[in-house]
């Protein structure tokens, strides 16, 4: 805004008072009405808006996720599950004879900032017996691993996530007792408490038997077998198909060994825990009663067999017996037969 201002000297003027008067009111009327002007020019310069904005933000702090209700099915490996063999926490198991089988665990995970916080965590088990601890060596008998369960979730929402964990081809001769399914847990930044949840597995006793000796043919009067006269050598063979240490008794449910003509009596069938032993030094016989001879099992009255282990050659834990029999010089003939039980029971 340009203005121009007269400066007026009213003393070297002569003029009227009333002239005078006038040209000073005047000059101060200009001087209000610049003011006025210069008033109104400075509030057209500011800014003039009617909305505004403003940003707010604040930082969740994560919360570990954690682990609840527990689940564990088993099958007989290459079988199904069934939801008759599925076990929550504080449950027993009891495995079937010399047969491997699988475990498939489901639990549940919450994490407080969201089931999606998950998507860069992991999960992860750990089976073991309780002689052991979770970090002890992968054994076979005592302890087996999943390092990748699997979230079964996949999209959702809420704060839960499905997890399904699954230990194959667990070895029948497993021991059994308490077992603990040890489970850990992330969601890529913090790590969940450890949760431990047990379950039994049943103690089985059992073994598969050699299901028949053959002595062969043989004359009167011999003894041993036809294939090894004089020797204690026909094999029989007892495997230990349970979970447990076992002794192994034998008798017979006869009181002969019945022929088609005639009879011989037990103790004519001898047996050694060594092969290639002669008849003579035969360290047991055979009686109806249910011990072996304390001679041929380093003074005890029963064969122990423990069951496999980490291990174990050939997946099998075995045992063999070496039998022979003598035939009297007269008085039998035809084909002789006798039943004989070996019976298992667990051992301290």
């Amino acid at each position: 805004m340009v203005f121009n201002i007269q400066i007026i000297y009213l003393d070297k003027m002569k003029m009227s008072s009333t002239h005078k008067k006038s040209i000073i009111l005047s000059l101060v009327g200009s001087l209000v009405l610049v003011s006025i002007i210069l008033i109104f020019n400075g509030l057209s310069t500011g800014v003039d808006a009617d909305t505004g904005s403003a940003s707010y933000s604040v930082t969740i702090s994560n919360l570990e996720p954690s682990i609840s209700d527990v689940k564990c099915c088993f099958r007989d490996t290459g079988g199904a599950y069934e939801d008759g063999n599925c076990y929550i926490e504080g449950e027993a198991w009891t495995p079937s004879e010399g047969t491997n089988y699988d475990m498939l665990c489901n639990f549940t995970v919450t994490d407080p900032n969201g089931y999606q916080d998950m998507a860069d965590g992991w999960v992860n088990s750990t089976w073991y017996h309780e002689y052991v601890t979770w970090n002890s060596p992968l054994d076979m008998d005592v302890k087996y691993i999943n390092s990748s369960c699997e979230n079964l979730t996949g999209s959702g929402t809420g704060n839960t996530i499905i997890y399904e964990c699954e230990f194959m081809d667990i070895k029948y001769w497993a021991d059994g007792g308490e077992w603990s399914l040890l489970i850990n847990s992330s969601d890529g930044i913090g790590f969940s408490i450890p949760y431990n949840a047990n379950i039994t597995v049943d103690n089985i006793t059992t073994i598969w038997q050699t299901s028949s000796i053959n002595f062969g043919s043989m004359s009167l009067g011999q003894n041993g077998s036809f294939g090894d006269l004089g020797n204690a050598d026909v094999a029989s063979i007892t495997n230990n198909t349970g979970n447990t240490r076992i002794s192994i008794e034998v008798n017979s449910v006869d009181q002969q060994m019945n022929c088609t003509v005639g009879d011989i009596v037990l103790t004519s069938i001898e047996y050694d825990g060594d092969s290639g032993g002669t008849m003579e030094s035969a360290c047991g016989q055979l009686t109806s009663s249910a011990s072996w001879d304390t001679d041929c099992n380093a003074g005890e009255d029963v064969i122990t067999l423990e069951d496999c282990t980490n291990t174990c050659p050939n997946l099998l834990s075995l045992d063999y017996t070496y039998w022979g029999i003598t035939i009297p010089t007269s008085g039998v003939g035809g084909t002789c037969q006798v039943q004989v039980i070996f019976t298992a029971t667990q051992s301290a």
